[in-house]
């Protein structure tokens, strides 16, 4: 596969700038399993100046629910026996303005 040619970060206008240079990154993710599915799990929210934005869809609980499921079946596999997982999530800080 060819490599889209870089892009300056920097030069973004609107959402759909942001959107496009995510498309030239999720292009560049496919020649790796890992930075694909590291690409498909986030979205692109802004790009400021030389700063890309990203964040997961879904509330942290979602995504907490699902890699508790994920670790509970390896804790369990691994143990030979049912294990029962759990995940903490980290208290948001206070926004300072």
């Amino acid at each position: 596969m060819n490599a889209p040619e870089p892009v300056a970060l920097g030069a973004a206008g609107g959402p759909a700038d942001v959107r496009a240079r995510w498309g030239r990154i999720a292009a560049l993710a496919e020649d790796s399993p890992r930075d694909q599915a590291v690409v498909e799990a986030f979205e692109p929210v802004a790009l400021d100046g030389s700063t890309l934005v990203v964040r997961r869809p879904g509330s942290a609980v979602q995504v907490a629910g699902a890699i508790r499921d994920v670790v509970t079946a390896l804790a369990s596999r691994a143990a030979g026996t049912p294990v029962r997982g759990e995940v903490e999530l980290p208290r948001p800080s206070p926004v300072r303005g």
